[in-house]
């Protein structure tokens, strides 16, 4: 039997799996920059991406993550996911191993006399007369053993197995995908939110000082001096920034709600006083050219490779299938008749059963399967260098975008600041009588939009940032 085993244990050592030849990335090596001039270039620079805490400096925004990476419904749930593939994985492990059970059974069972043989007299262990008609059998037995275990000869279970790691760890991944999604989502959405009040302020400063000239104008329209066009037009505008105001302040209402379902409870931002400007020094910039090597730290990549990884084990598998498989039946242990005799020298039992399943004609099934796993394979190259290639692309616009957005957001200051003198000017103008209000109005309506402007332009580029955070692979400490 000692031979029998160590046949058994050296035919398990082979295995039909085959080493998966590595994946080139179909992206350049290197992710594209721009410098002041705004030209495209590359760099050999590399830099090492700051954690999330480092990179979002804002105590309060930092303080949502926190409850969000804690509350998140969406981000339990792909937690519970990863850990029910995990435990798959267990099931799926266990299987190389054989399970060993310990059996205790007691039997007793009446037979029919015509079932024995032999006239009146009869034989046989476990037998006795009954009372009536017939015959009683006893049996009692204890016994340690293994059941129709199959032996990994050509390294089935093992590829299993190594599927089953896979698929768990790409469930890990998945996670922390989710996790980063998360926590750009946050960012974002309070951006958003700070965008929103800040616009809704500029709208009510300016319906404020609006309404102080709408009462300048009235008296000078029912004096003669102006023109009602020109108090209709003062009107318009009022009544425009009011509305503008009130679209704000939905928005912003409407940020507060997402960010709530986001944190996963109620959150106060009834205190916020600083708005989009605050937050350009509390968000780390990332300017540096960065190898596109980097990429292949993102947990989505990581997870498309982990799937690349299991569709190839599973080849393995595939290929066991069309050669022998065996099976394994054995136990020790205790058979008697009686119960007092059951641990006598003479109830030693034991058992060694091994079966062999030989396959002849499976109307091309195994050949079939094969052929499935192997197409799923192929399927899991392409989705693994799409993902590279979605990923560089993302990577590639957001690092454009995020040198000519600041650009923009320079010529928007300047923009604002030109506004606001041109308005003060015209409104000196207007009121010792040398130009007329229209003017005034024309230039205090352009800061109105210089300004909801310069917001826009700000949001546009600290939203951008917190993506170029995301699409390096930011987030997942």
């Amino acid at each position: 039997m000692k031979n029998h085993l160590l046949f058994v244990l050296i035919l398990s050592g082979c295995t039909l799996s085959s080493e998966l030849r590595k994946v080139k990335p179909p992206v350049p090596d290197k992710l594209p920059t721009t410098f002041s001039d705004g030209t495209l270039s590359e760099t050999k620079k590399e830099v090492e991406l700051p954690s999330w805490k480092d990179f979002y400096k804002s105590q309060r925004l930092v303080s949502l993550i926190e409850k969000s990476l804690e509350n998140n419904r969406d981000l339990k749930i792909a937690v519970l996911n990863a850990e029910m593939v995990r435990q798959s994985y267990g099931i799926q492990k266990s299987a190389l191993f054989p399970d060993i059970n310990l059996k205790a059974s007691h039997r007793r069972q009446k037979l029919p006399p015509n079932l024995l043989q032999g006239g009146g007299g009869f034989q046989g262990a476990g037998l006795s007369a009954d009372e009536g008609d017939g015959f009683i059998q006893e049996q009692n037995e204890l016994s340690l053993g293994i059941t129709a275990y199959e032996l990994d000869l050509f390294g089935k279970l093992r590829s299993l197995s190594e599927a089953a790691l896979q698929e768990y760890l790409a469930s890990r991944e998945a996670q922390r995908s989710a996790r980063v999604a998360l926590i750009s989502q946050v960012a974002s959405t309070y951006l958003r939110l700070l965008a929103n009040k800040e616009l809704e302020l500029i709208a009510r400063n300016t319906v404020k000082s609006q309404k102080e000239t709408l009462e300048i104008i009235s008296k000078r329209f029912k004096s003669g001096v102006d023109s009602e066009l020109e108090l209709r037009q003062a009107q318009v505008l009022l009544e425009s920034a009011e509305a503008d105001a009130l679209a704000f302040k939905r928005e912003t209402e409407l940020a507060k709600n997402v960010l709530s379902f986001l944190v996963g409870g109620p959150v106060d931002l009834t205190d916020i006083s600083s708005g989009l400007e605050d937050s350009m020094n509390s968000m780390k910039e990332l300017h540096l050219g960065l190898s596109s090597s980097i990429l292949l730290n993102r947990p989505d990549i990581k997870e498309a490779e982990r799937n690349l990884k299991a569709s190839h084990a599973v080849i393995g598998a595939a290929r066991a299938a069309f050669f022998p498989s065996v099976a394994l039946t054995t136990s020790i242990g205790k058979l008697s008749a009686d119960t007092k005799d059951l641990f006598e020298e003479d109830s030693n039992t034991w058992l060694f059963s091994p079966s062999i399943n030989v396959p002849i004609f499976t109307a091309g099934r195994n050949k079939a399967r094969l052929r499935l796993v192997e197409l799923r394979k192929e399927k899991s190259v392409v989705e693994y260098e799409k993902a590279i290639q979605d990923a560089f692309r993302e990577a590639a616009d957001a690092l454009v975008s995020n040198t000519l957005l600041e650009k923009q957001l320079q010529k928007q200051s300047e923009v604002v600041k030109a506004a606001r003198k041109a308005s003060r000017l015209s409104r000196l103008r207007y009121q010792v009588g040398v130009d007329s209000y229209l003017n005034a109005l024309d230039a205090r309506r352009s800061l109105y939009t210089a300004q909801r402007g310069l917001v826009n332009q700000r949001l546009k580029y600290l939203s951008n940032l917190a993506s170029l955070y995301k699409v390096l692979g930011g987030g997942v400490d």
